[in-house]
């Protein structure tokens, strides 16, 4: 696992945030969060996170396009994508995207830490 920050969570839902950073917590990972695209793509150079859990519906640039430009700025970054419309998110669509998982909401909590430990172990 890399020192500092490992993981950046964006979603535009507040509780959403919290409610993932509670749970990574408990596993001692290192979290910071962003409520936009815009933020996220601004926090990504400061903190170098090995992965984002992203939500797809964000505002005026979507969870995919997020993930996008993250990719351009950090090659070396994975995504798990963390949404309600999983249906509309095929995980083969994204093969030129290093996507770890595509998890829906709710979600099971369980799931979600195995994902992000799983992801972050692999590095």
């Amino acid at each position: 696992m890399s020192n500092g920050v490992e993981v950046l969570i964006v979603d535009d839902d507040e509780n959403i945030r919290w409610a993932i950073q509670e749970v990574l917590s408990l596993g001692n990972i290192e979290c910071k969060s962003a409520s936009s695209g815009d933020e996220a793509l601004s926090l990504i150079e400061k903190t170098n996170p090995s992965l984002a859990v992203l939500d797809l519906r964000l505002g005026p640039i979507n969870g995919v396009q997020v993930a996008e430009r993250m990719f351009k700025i950090k090659k070396d970054i994975k995504f798990l994508f963390v949404t309600g419309q999983a249906e509309m998110l095929k995980k083969k669509s994204l093969d030129y995207l290093p996507v770890v998982g595509i998890l829906n909401k709710p979600f099971n909590i369980v799931e979600l830490l195995e994902k992000v430990k799983e992801s972050l172990d692999s590095d």
